[in-house]
């Protein structure tokens, strides 16, 4: 699919080949749009609201417009309009440490490629992917980039071109700005008889839909909504739809006309970008089964004839159409030159019927609570960015299960040097997100080894190993396990391990410290923790124990097995004598 766009009509001819794919789409991109839109639910946000990014009047950030404005837009220099659509902040703030890029080398770079390097990497936070999983990866980057304001404001000062601003502002370079800095190794039409170039080509049009339609093997009547170029243009626009209806309408019911609409309105025209973003709404409303009303939308242009083509604008936000069997859309878009693009979108649910996202709400089919605490992992390249990414986390942490949320955290994000951790157990979001709960360093250039310390009787107490062998199964296990080693012995013992750390067997905690019970137990506690750690990859270089924790110190260090570790914690106190058969 072309990107490109197309202003007053463009000349189309299916010069690219038309695809279909997932709803999935939506969850391995990140963006920046006018309106304050950072990501793609605060796209989302804005699309069901129909909330446009546009403004009245030029940022005076940016430049002044009140110097530019006339009527005559054919002035030189002039603009015939007061607004637009503006990204929010100021286009050079960056943070040039965290790509490994100078300061100098920063100054010279094109706002372009400073938002193109912030999104790519974000994106690929979203797909779960890390800098060092990606880097010398078969990985290639394709930038539609359209226009060289940063360039051309560079070479006001013709007495000073620093030799930074050729990679700094040429737009050809922003993909390999993108690969050389995450370190990636991937690659690199068509006329209307008697017109311009300009002129869209209505024929080229629904010939490219199709053909997508026909390739994907897909019947178009199932397709109940379009999303279409929609520049606003009075040449452009009916040509358009009068095309999506030719090649959708076929065989579709007059009572169940095409819907179609266009995100436009919300963001304004993206240039280069306005056709992927067309993809990411189409995405979204598959995956939350809601059409998005058209932002701003007043009037038809009355050469759009909706009744006799069968098509209808989808004015308001509703419900996907309780009469659709399937969450598609189609997707048209052109490219400036001749490019036309068609992309059909399906919903994930279609292809993958099992599939399930990771918010509570839109998983309530299948139920991830855990009552176990889970580990959460933060990190980031600087002290205030980690501030900010755990008050961010903290936010949304509730619409999460708890297990899907420490599985994220801790094995799809790139470790920096600054991190923090929490505790967090179902339904108490705030407690572990509380100032009091969180732990944050700075992690150690080299890693350090790991020793085991273990403790001998005298420090058992009743309910040491109750919430872990409730808890953790591993811990359960390895219990379970030793109990089963002392149910063999002759005499074998007046308790079982699994009995005293839940409390079924020792009820006034009397008996725990009874030297033939105490002895035991406390091993098997330590003999647990050692597997339910080793179970977390955390393996100690040295253990060390004092007096009847040199037991569990001898099977951390591998010397003696877990059966012989109970055992001889045991028959340790000389009150029950080691069977022959285990001598």
């Amino acid at each position: 699919m072309s990107p490109n766009a197309v202003e007053e009509g463009m000349a189309e001819q299916p010069s690219l080949e038309p695809i279909a794919i997932c709803g999935m789409f939506c969850e391995l991109v990140a963006c920046r749009l006018p309106g304050g839109v950072d990501s793609p639910s605060s796209f989302w946000d804005m699309l069901v609201d129909k909330r446009t990014g546009q403004t009245p009047k030029v940022p005076a950030s940016r430049f002044n417009i009140d110097a530019h404005y006339h009527q005559d837009r054919d002035r030189p220099g002039s603009f015939d309009v007061l607004g637009g659509y503006f990204l929010d902040g100021n286009p050079h703030d960056f943070d040039p440490s965290f790509f490994n890029i100078t300061p100098i080398e920063a100054q010279w770079l094109d706002p372009q490629q400073r938002r193109m390097l912030e999104v790519s990497y974000e994106c690929l936070e979203s797909a779960g992917l890390t800098l060092d999983q990606v880097a010398g990866s078969n990985t290639g980057v394709f930038v539609g980039s359209f226009t060289s304001d940063y360039q051309q404001m560079s070479t006001l000062e013709p007495d000073f071109r620093h030799s930074y601003a050729a990679t700094g502002v040429d737009t050809g370079i922003i993909s390999n700005r993108i690969g050389n800095v995450l370190n990636l190794n991937g690659p690199r039409n068509g006329k209307v008889d008697g017109m311009g170039i300009t002129h869209p080509c209505g024929a080229g049009q629904e010939r490219v839909v199709r053909m997508a339609y026909e390739k994907a093997g897909l019947d178009p009547r199932f397709t109940p909504y379009a999303e279409l170029h929609g520049t606003g243009t009075p040449v452009g626009d009916p040509i358009e739809v009068r095309a999506i209806s030719r090649a959708l309408n076929d065989t579709r019911s007059e009572n169940e006309p095409l819907f179609m609409g266009a995100v436009k309105p919300n963001i304004g025209h993206s240039e280069a970008a306005s056709g992927i973003f067309a993809v990411l709404k189409a995405a979204l409303m598959t995956e939350a089964s809601v059409i998005p009303g058209v932002a701003l939308f007043n009037r038809l242009n009355p050469e759009i004839l909706e009744k006799e083509w069968n098509v209808k604008v989808h004015a308001d936000t509703a419900p996907w159409p309780v009469n659709s069997p399937l969450r598609r859309v189609s997707i048209s878009s052109f490219g400036y030159g001749g490019t036309n693009g068609h992309v059909i979108v399906e919903s994930v649910d279609n292809l993958l019927p099992f599939y399930s996202h990771g918010a509570r709400k839109a998983d309530a089919k299948h139920d991830r609570t855990t009552n176990r605490p889970v580990l959460l992992c933060f990190s980031a390249h600087d002290k205030p960015t980690l501030s900010r990414n755990i008050a961010a986390l903290g936010a949304v942490a509730e619409d999460y299960y708890a297990a899907d949320l420490a599985h994220t955290l801790n094995l799809h994000r790139t470790r920096f040097h600054h991190r923090a951790f929490t505790v967090l157990r179902e339904g108490e979001t705030q407690t572990a997100f509380g100032v009091g709960e969180l732990r944050n360093g700075v992690a150690p250039k080299r890693r350090g080894n790991v020793g085991f310390v273990f403790t001998g009787q005298g420090a058992q107490w009743a309910g040491m190993g109750k919430i872990a062998i409730s808890e953790f199964p591993i811990f359960q296990e390895t219990i379970e396990k030793l109990d089963r080693v002392l149910s063999r012995l002759d005499p074998k013992p007046t308790f079982t391990l699994s009995g005293m750390l839940l409390g079924v067997e020792d009820a006034d905690g009397e008996r725990i410290n009874e030297a033939h019970v105490s002895q035991p137990l406390c091993t098997a506690v330590q003999v647990a923790l050692v597997d339910l750690f080793g179970d977390w990859n955390i393996v100690p270089s040295v253990s060390i124990g004092h007096s009847s924790g040199e037991i569990a110190a001898a099977y951390a260090a591998g010397l003696i097995s877990a059966p012989e570790a109970i055992i001889i914690a045991f028959a340790r106190d000389g009150f029950h004598p080691i069977p022959s058969k285990y001598a």
